[in-house]
């Protein structure tokens, strides 16, 4: 798991952090201000990266509707984003960075694609 704690210290230090704890349940969290939060999670295949955002519920229905057509296969670029409602009101988009692939450009360039489509989602149902 050492290949992950230096992936998640490298990345902590790209955005201006000391570091992003990883649980002894190999998952870490970072909270940001407007109430999304990153998701790492380690994984047989590699690593698993989601941003999960709390809905007001008003344009839920718009919202999960312009998910899903932008993590449509034809609408992704590098990865293929997996739209998700995990609770009531909680929309997320994941994806897997496979391990040999696990570099901090690599994460980088998946979050910003990530924070992205999700901004997207507000953007077009605001």
């Amino acid at each position: 798991m050492n290949w992950i704690s230096d992936l998640l210290s490298a990345f902590a230090h790209s955005l201006g952090m000391d570091q992003i704890p990883m649980g002894s349940n190999g998952q870490a969290t970072l909270e940001f201000e407007n109430g999304q939060r990153l998701y790492f999670e380690v994984m047989p295949s590699g690593v698993g990266v989601s941003l999960v955002y709390h809905s007001d519920g008003y344009q839920l229905l718009k919202e999960i509707r312009t998910l899903l057509e932008l993590c449509h296969y034809q609408n992704t670029v590098q990865y293929q984003l997996r739209p998700g409602l995990i609770a009531e009101n909680v929309l997320s988009v994941s994806t897997t960075i496979p391990q040999e692939k696990a570099i901090l450009s690599e994460l980088q360039s998946v979050v910003e694609q990530i924070q992205d489509t999700m901004s997207r989602v507000l953007e077009q149902n605001s």
